[in-house]
Order: C-alpha cells, then sequence, then structure tokens
C-alpha cells in the first residue's frame, strides 16, 4: 500500500496530469473509473484513466504521470529501493496495443 510506501520514506508526487473530455456528463450521473498502469521504467509511472457513463459510454481519458523521490526531494532509484513493487508495477503494466 502506498501508505506503507510513505512511511518507508518514498513519496510520489505527480508530475504531470492530461485530461480529454469526450462526451458531458451531468450532475447524478453515475460514472465507473478504469485505471490502468500504462508505463513504468523505474522513475516515473504514467497511469491511464478511462470514465465511462452508465450507458458505456466514454466521457473522459486521462493520464497522470507521478516520480518517486525520498523525504529529501530526491529520486529513488526504486528498482533498488523496492524491488517487490516494482515487480507487483511491472506485471500490472498494460499493453496499449492489445487494449485498442
Amino acid at each position: 500500500p502506498y501508505t506503507e510506501m510513505e512511511a518507508g520514506g518514498v513519496i510520489s508526487p505527480v508530475k504531470s496530469v492530461s485530461c480529454d473530455y469526450k462526451h458531458p456528463s451531468a450532475f447524478g450521473d453515475r460514472i465507473s473509473i478504469h485505471v490502468l498502469v500504462e508505463s513504468f521504467d523505474g522513475v516515473v509511472m504514467v497511469i491511464k484513466y478511462e470514465m465511462r457513463n452508465q450507458k458505456d459510454s466514454i466521457v473522459c481519458e486521462a493520464r497522470s504521470e507521478h516520480v518517486f523521490l525520498n523525504r529529501e526531494g530526491h529520486f529513488v532509484r526504486m528498482r533498488r529501493e523496492l524491488p517487490d513493487f516494482c515487480s507487483a508495477i511491472d506485471a500490472a503494466v498494460i499493453d496499449t496495443n492489445a487494449v485498442r
């Protein structure tokens, strides 16, 4: 869990966020959010989000990029410092070509 990683001195600030609205949604709509790890190179993790309404229309596609830092603000070598975390993320990375 992220809380354990943070307790161990590693934080993961957001580097960037992008969002592409595809279809309007309204107050009261039920929105489902699918979250996938798009890529991870041990330094930057890219997360992809797809939001759909109750009619299964895509209302938004988004991406966020996250880095991993220690409490002093220096980059953490994740593959060395948290190999179990990296293995779990590597296993979760999607093949974007297979999804489309």
